[in-house]
Parts: C-alpha cells; sequence; structure tokens
C-alpha cells in the first residue's frame, strides 16, 4: 500500500467506494472541490488521493470523517460545468484513473 503525502491533494466522496484500476467520470458539488477541480493545472503532479467518507450528510469533512483507506489516483480531464459568476451553483466533472490503494498518514 501507497501512503499519500501530507500534502497531497485528498477529494472526499459521498456514497461511493473507488478501487485501484478503475476509470471513471466523478462529479463534485462541494466549493472546495470544485476549487481543486478549477486548480489542477498549478499543481505540481495531477494526482490526488480519493477517499469515501463516512457520513454523507457531512458537508465539510474533515480527516476524522474520511475513511483512512482510498485510492491515487491521476486525473485525466477536468471541466467546470457552471458559469464562474453563481458560485453558490457551481458544479464540476473530473475523470479520473486510479492505480493503487493509498492510506493517509496521521498526522
Amino acid at each position: 500500500m501507497t501512503y499519500a503525502s501530507a500534502t497531497c491533494c485528498r477529494a472526499p466522496i459521498r456514497n461511493a467506494v473507488l478501487f485501484p484500476g478503475a476509470v471513471a467520470p466523478f462529479d463534485v458539488g462541494r466549493e472546495k472541490s470544485v476549487a481543486l477541480v478549477e486548480d489542477l493545472d498549478n499543481l505540481g503532479s495531477p494526482v490526488i488521493a480519493i477517499l469515501a467518507q463516512r457520513d454523507p450528510a457531512t458537508d465539510d469533512p474533515g480527516f476524522d470523517d474520511l475513511y483512512p483507506v482510498g485510492c491515487a489516483a491521476r486525473v485525466l480531464k477536468a471541466l467546470s460545468t457552471a458559469p464562474a459568476t453563481t458560485p453558490s451553483s457551481s458544479k464540476a466533472w473530473f475523470a479520473y484513473e486510479s492505480w493503487v490503494w493509498c492510506r493517509l498518514p496521521r498526522t
């Protein structure tokens, strides 16, 4: 199992579990997730850790709200699907290819 670095970008997901080897699209709607998708070009690497959250009702999950094991994924394509003038209704989409299980280090 690979350990994600403490500075690795994390994308929490609700009601889903990803597996290594998967290639799939992913819709995001939370403000922080949309910002991540929009900032992918500025990241040093298009690799992010995708982790399932324990309670899908949590709107702003913290470290303890996420399962510690997820997938390291390379972002293949990212799109913003809403105009930037309406941040409250922002939506984004990205396609990813997951490689390996990853575990978040406890800090």
